[in-house]
């Protein structure tokens, strides 16, 4: 056994697969394919008796720049670059963050060690009885 190389955390390894997993996912947006994207036509809304004032909108705070989502960003981008605008490049970039923040949410929740497992392991010992 090669004791020279720490071994990965489970932690470490789920951390991994997730971010992985996302890659390929991004086949399935649209305008990752070939057909060209079909054109919609708005619905009128409805006429109002009169026009109340919207209330005004907060800005968003403006949050940090994540090293992690702009590595994974330059990936798919020398990888799918071509094929999605820069609308659909927003809404990758936003989905992104969403894992990643998701996953350090999961990674920060505290599993008291005493917790046991959702599931009952039973061996198979052959036959049907």
């Amino acid at each position: 056994m090669d004791t020279s190389r720490p071994a990965t955390t489970r932690r470490e390894f789920a951390k991994q697969a997730a971010l992985a997993a996302a890659v390929p996912l991004l086949a399935s947006l649209p305008g990752c394919g070939s057909a060209a994207p079909v054109e919609t036509s708005p619905t009128p809304a409805a006429p109002t008796p009169e026009a109340v004032p919207a209330p005004p909108i907060a800005a968003a705070p403006v949050r940090p720049p994540n090293p992690t989502a702009d590595a994974l960003m330059q990936v798919l981008r020398g990888k799918y670059g071509e094929r999605l605008t820069a609308e659909q490049w927003d809404e990758v970039r936003r989905g992104v963050e969403g894992n990643l923040q998701a996953a350090k949410a999961l990674h920060d929740f505290a599993v008291p060690i005493t917790t046991e497992p959702s599931f009952g392991f039973r061996a198979y010992r052959g036959g049907w009885r």
